[in-house]
């Protein structure tokens, strides 16, 4: 499977099961400022729609807790 179809699967499977992963759901996360309160920075979780980092690996955050 070539990237841009995990990329494609990835992006319908998370919108099929509501697949919570971005920063905006997690409750280590400061609605005001949309900082993390453990301090992680993740660009790719908190300002795209996407979950993949700039070289293609998927981003996700090993502190995420669903809020």
């Amino acid at each position: 499977m070539t990237l841009d179809e995990q990329r494609e699967r990835f992006a319908h499977e998370a919108q099929v099961f509501r697949f919570k992963f971005r920063c905006d759901d997690c409750v280590h996360v400061v609605p005001s400022t949309r900082a993390c309160t453990l301090g992680f920075h993740n660009r790719e979780l908190r300002d795209n729609q996407s979950a993949f980092e700039p070289d293609g690996r998927y981003a996700f955050c090993k502190y995420f807790e669903v809020g």
